[in-house]
């Protein structure tokens, strides 16, 4: 049966208004099962669209009435132990691991080997106003596309770079873009704000009440935020409130720890490591470079997110 009638089935499927089936089902209609997704998959995008967070039994026994309907199925993962759903459409000789892939180690364990990646994209943005300590930006850019390009996934990350950036240029950029990553290069204020650039290139302030609410109303694609500036860590912790990661300074940071750190960062999100493994490794860096600054990024959380499994590097079934 097709996708199309797949999906027509699940929106004519009797269900109680307001329960958690309508949940599922509204997942499937947005076309979130035509790929492989774990339990996990599916908590996450339910809390993050809806805010409700439901256990992993309970995802189970709610995806049975969508089984017995023929709609979705799930298949088992063997060689990682887990199990994933799909929309019942797919072909499922794609959605298997052969055992010479599981016996000689070929399979990445971060994803599924029937599937290839969808592009993630990372917006960078960057203001260096005038009146204020000129930073290395347009090398810390180079540096972090440099470790992209070096990396396993390069094909899969998007790095966009926008300069110069001013406080109505963030609508029009998350509109435009949609980005899964804003990366925020420049300067931050102990009185809690990102600076940007204002008229004539002077510096324009802008307040973490005003940041949460841009996320909030344009969050979209965007998993992970990246402010990479002086005294941004306030500013993170409002914005996990809306989105699920995000990366700040608890103090001033140098202009070559913060480089060190954001490509390290990005090399390892480039080999497929989580969010989480990718922060270590940016701390990681600067310890090995001898920079003495590794406790002055944090990764903060929205509440009930595991960032070891949140992973920029999106899978999608082949065709």
């Amino acid at each position: 049966m097709s996708e199309k009638r797949l999906k027509e089935l699940a929106i004519n499927l009797p269900l109680q208004r307001g329960g958690r089936h309508e949940l599922i089902r509204k997942l499937i209609v947005d076309d979130f099962f035509d790929m492989p997704k774990t339990t996990n998959d599916v908590i996450n995008e339910i809390r993050q669209n809806v805010g409700t967070r439901l256990k992993s039994n309970v995802i189970q026994t709610y995806m049975k009435k969508f089984m017995g309907e023929g709609i979705i199925r799930s298949f088992r993962d063997e060689p990682y132990h887990r199990n994933l759903w799909i929309l019942a459409s797919v072909d499922k000789a794609k959605t298997t691991i052969s055992s010479k892939d599981a016996a000689n180690g070929s399979v990445s364990p971060q994803t599924h080997p029937s599937i290839h990646m969808t592009k993630s994209k990372i917006l960078f943005l960057a203001a260096n106003p005038i009146g204020i300590t000129l930073l290395a930006l347009e090398k810390e850019s180079q540096e972090i596309e440099e470790k992209i390009r070096a990396s396993d996934h390069r094909d899969h990350l998007e790095l966009l770079t926008k300069w110069a950036v001013r406080p109505g240029d963030l609508l029009q950029y998350l509109n435009q873009h949609r980005p899964h990553v804003i990366h925020f290069s420049g300067h931050g204020s102990p009185n809690e704000e990102l600076i940007l650039m204002g008229d004539y290139d002077q510096p324009k302030p802008i307040s973490k009440a005003a940041l949460k609410q841009l996320f909030t109303t344009l969050k979209d694609n965007i998993r992970v935020v990246v402010l990479n500036a002086c005294f941004s860590r306030p500013q993170a912790e409002a914005i996990i409130e809306v989105i699920d990661c995000a990366i700040g300074m608890n103090k001033a940071i140098g202009d070559k720890a913060a480089i060190k750190f954001a490509t390290a960062f990005y090399q390892a999100v480039g080999f497929g490591r989580s969010v989480k493994d990718a922060f270590d490794s940016g701390k990681t860096a600067l310890m090995l470079e001898g920079i003495p600054e590794e406790k002055t990024p944090e990764l903060l959380v929205r509440k009930g997110v595991n960032p070891s499994t949140v992973f920029l590097i999106k899978p999608e079934v082949a065709i």
